[in-house]
């Protein structure tokens, strides 16, 4: 996911798509502990996506209060 195609969404959408994100990397950890997920490098990807987000998140209430 990149960083322009965030800027454009909405805060409530954004907080949706945080929500689903959370819940996959949830569940890739669980899959990777139990030795079920072939490419493991798709948690960091996960992560980086999820801080996308939270960044673009922050920007948007920060420039709401302004």
């Amino acid at each position: 996911m990149d960083y322009k195609e965030l800027k454009n969404k909405s805060l409530g959408a954004l907080e949706e798509l945080l929500a689903e994100k959370r819940d996959l990397l949830r569940s890739l950890t669980f899959k990777a502990s139990e030795n079920q997920l072939k490419k493991v490098n798709t948690i960091r990807i996960e992560k980086r996506n999820i801080a996308r987000i939270m960044t673009a998140v922050t920007l948007l209430k920060n420039n709401k209060t302004e």
